[in-house]
């Protein structure tokens, strides 16, 4: 059984899940899970799948802002970013004729763990009106993001360069827009990590009547229920098995959360 989930990521919660009966059904599966939630004043991101007009338009409807990875399921759009970077970029020749190209400020940022040390640039652009001629067709667009990713494992020469591009209606600084880009990628690593590696999802075999959506819907309400507790600073699979040991552990945990 699949699903899509949606993770607040300050506050790292849960917000909902739906239903897809397959991979080909994630869009639909995106909309619902979109119009089930509250969204005013929220940045929703959503991966290169979700890269669509309707969608944008629905959050931007919803009095929210979108993130939305752009990769090759938008071919037009993604040329004409990666040619207004690339116009605006140092070195590049220009007609004395044409306008100015619009200013892209950039912000590095560089971090190290796991045997491998990694430096991301991140560059926007606001005004690109004249770059993108389908610019009318992404509700509220307002910055073209573009990150530059290095990373470099320890011990050895092996080097990993990755370009990748984001469009939003939100107004973001090139920092902003590092940080934000940077949690999305919390879904994968505070969610889905977390659900197979503390609760072993992957290896559910139950099928029998509403058993498939029953495990999964419980770890997600435990994933929430455990991170809720902050009156100690252990790891989230110390708490996990904690709760899995001592039965009084479990009823704090319960009270805690409950006032």
């Amino acid at each position: 059984m699949h699903r899509v989930s949606a993770l607040a990521c300050e506050a790292r919660v849960i917000l909902g899940q739906w239903e897809t009966p397959s991979k080909t059904n994630e869009l639909t599966a995106i909309r619902r899970l979109l119009d089930s939630i509250p969204l005013r004043g929220a940045l929703v991101s959503i991966d290169a799948m979700g890269c669509q007009t309707n969608l944008a338009t629905r959050i931007t409807n919803r009095d929210a802002d979108h993130l939305l990875a752009v990769r090759d399921n938008q071919p037009t759009l993604r040329a004409q970013i990666e040619a207004a970077f690339q116009l605006a970029g140092p070195g590049t020749t220009r007609n004395v004729d044409l306008p100015e190209p619009p200013a892209t400020p950039s912000h590095c940022a560089s971090d190290a763990g796991h045997g491998r040390i990694e430096t991301r640039t991140t560059t926007v652009m606001h005004d690109f009106g004249e770059h993108l001629d389908v610019v009318d067709k992404w509700a509220g667009l307002t910055t073209l993001i573009r990150v530059d990713r290095v990373r470099e494992h320890e011990g050895s020469d092996l080097v990993e360069n990755a370009v990748r591009y984001y469009i939003s209606s939100r107004q973001l600084s090139a920092e902003a827009a590092g940080k934000h880009v940077r949690r999305h990628g919390e879904v994968e690593n505070k969610l889905h990590y977390v659900l197979d590696v503390s609760f072993g999802e992957d290896g559910y075999t139950a099928r029998k009547q509403n058993a498939a959506a029953n495990f999964i819907v419980i770890p997600h309400f435990a994933v929430n229920l455990i991170r809720a507790l902050s009156r100690d600073k252990l790891s989230f699979p110390r708490r996990r098995r904690r709760c899995d040991d001592k039965l009084e552990h479990r009823e704090q945990l319960l009270t805690d959360v409950a006032m």
